[in-house]
């Protein structure tokens, strides 16, 4: 995925895209801070960055969590994907190379 914070750079970023009830985390380079501020626009894109999947804008009480960059962890997404509108799960059983997908389907 791509991640961009406020009007940043869009980066790319590994993944964890999690259906939760928590609320994500984010690398401590892409908010530039040891927390996000609330009213921060959070977008997240396709790999390739030209399709927004969601988006969403922190408050007091739904900002991720940050994360060092020396983390071995990818970021996660938290519910927020998933509070938007459909998002399907591909496990690929099968896929021969075993590789699953996941779907944003909003209207």
């Amino acid at each position: 995925l791509q991640v961009q914070v406020g009007n940043g750079q869009k980066t790319t970023v590994a993944s964890i895209i999690d259906s939760g009830g928590v609320y994500g985390t984010l690398f401590q380079s892409l908010v530039g801070a040891s927390s996000v501020a609330p009213g921060t626009k959070i977008s997240v894109y396709s790999e390739d960055g030209s399709t927004l999947l969601y988006s969403y804008t922190t408050s007091s009480y739904n900002a991720p969590t940050v994360i060092p960059d020396s983390s071995d962890d990818p970021i996660n997404t938290g519910y927020f994907a998933f509070q938007q509108g459909p998002v399907y799960i591909n496990y690929a059983y099968d896929n021969p190379y075993g590789i699953g997908s996941t779907d944003f389907n909003y209207a």
